[in-house]
């Protein structure tokens, strides 16, 4: 799924945060090479999930320059 909306010219400007239970090194280096621009492990914990989720919003949403959409 990554690697289509990358190779698409209408979404892959939009910034691609992947947010999995995994943990494995392989994951975390195919997700870079298919250029996510981030990669979270899922906190198990409610109020973990709940916070990073707060964070992602906040950086994304708030605290990055991203290009205008045209």
């Amino acid at each position: 799924m990554l690697a289509h909306i990358k190779e698409d010219d209408k979404l892959k400007g939009i910034p691609t945060v992947i947010l999995t239970t995994s943990e494995a090194e392989a994951d975390i280096v195919k997700s870079y090479q298919l250029q996510a621009n981030s990669y979270l492990s899922k906190p198990v914990q409610l109020d973990a999930f709940e916070t990073l989720v707060k964070s992602i919003n906040d950086y994304w949403l708030v605290k990055a320059s991203l290009p205008q959409q045209k």
